[in-house]
Formats: C-alpha cells, sequence, structure tokens
C-alpha cells in the first residue's frame, strides 16, 4: 500500500512518470493507461491551476496595494497643493478679509514666492488683469473658495491646452 501511494507520488511530482509507467504497460497490461493517462492529466492540470491561481492571487493583491498606495500619494500630494494655495491667499491678502482685490492679487504677484507657487502649477503670473479676470467671478473681490476653485479650474485647462 505505502508502495503504490510513492509510486503516484512520484508519477505527480517527479515529471518523470513515463519510467514508472511504462514497465507497468509493457510487463503488466496496457490497460493500465486508462488508468495512469487521466491520473496524470487531472492532478497535473489541478496543481498548474492552483499555481496560478495563487500567482494571479498574490500579483492582484500587488496591484490592489499600489493602487491604494497611487491613491494616498494624490491625496497628500492634493493636500499639499491646497495648503500652499492657502498660503498664497493669506499672502495676498493683506487687509485680512478673507477676500482679495485686484490691487491685493498685483502686489502679491510680484513676490517670488506666489510667482514660484503658481509657475509650479502651469499657472503663469505674467498676464497679472487677465489671471485676476479668470480667478474673479465677476464681484470685484476673490474668496478663498472662488480661489480655489478657479485655480484648480485653470490648471485643469493648462493641462488640456498642453
Amino acid at each position: 500500500s505505502f508502495w503504490a501511494v510513492y509510486t503516484m507520488f512520484e508519477i505527480t511530482l517527479s515529471g518523470g512518470w513515463p519510467s514508472k509507467v511504462r514497465p507497468i504497460l509493457t510487463m503488466v497490461s496496457p490497460w493500465y493507461v486508462c488508468l495512469f493517462l487521466p491520473y496524470v492529466i487531472v492532478v497535473n492540470f489541478a496543481a498548474i491551476k492552483v499555481i496560478s491561481g495563487i500567482v494571479l492571487k498574490e500579483t492582484f493583491n500587488t496591484t490592489y496595494g499600489d493602487s491604494n498606495i497611487m491613491h494616498a500619494e494624490q491625496l497628500r500630494a492634493k493636500r499639499k497643493e491646497i495648503k500652499k494655495l492657502r498660503h498664497i491667499f493669506e499672502l495676498a491678502d493683506t487687509s485680512h478679509d478673507g477676500r482679495i482685490t485686484q490691487e491685493e492679487l498685483m502686489a502679491a504677484l510680484e513676490l517670488p514666492e506666489v510667482k514660484t507657487c503658481l509657475e509650479s502649477l502651469n499657472l503663469y503670473t505674467y498676464e497679472k488683469q487677465s489671471l485676476f479676470a479668470l480667478l474673479d467671478d465677476g464681484d470685484g473681490k476673490i474668496s478663498w473658495d472662488e480661489f480655489l476653485t478657479s485655480v484648480h479650474r485653470l490648471k485643469g485647462t493648462a493641462r488640456e491646452a498642453d
């Protein structure tokens, strides 16, 4: 009984199953092919499917983990960008009333820190009047929400133009 189980183990996993099966087929009966051939095919096919399944599962887990990491990085970058924009807004709002006038924006656009930050977002400051018009909703003052929404809209437009 042990040798039968051991032989089946060798047939299944060694890859040398013809050397074990051929003597049985030639010395005992060729009809044993009906037993060994389906066994080897089914067991090897099942083993390949199990291994493939494990590899695919690990691949999907890695991909899912990578997408989570990428999403977290995007959120972190967005938060950092909002923090930068908030700093620019606060620099520009010299009256501290929570709204930027055209004069305040023009003065802020002269600051190297503001220029660098806006240019890193692909918003170039050489058209100051046009930039204010694009950021303003028409009331002559830019609120924080208006500023953030407009900068993101303009940034998206710049990206589409590229």
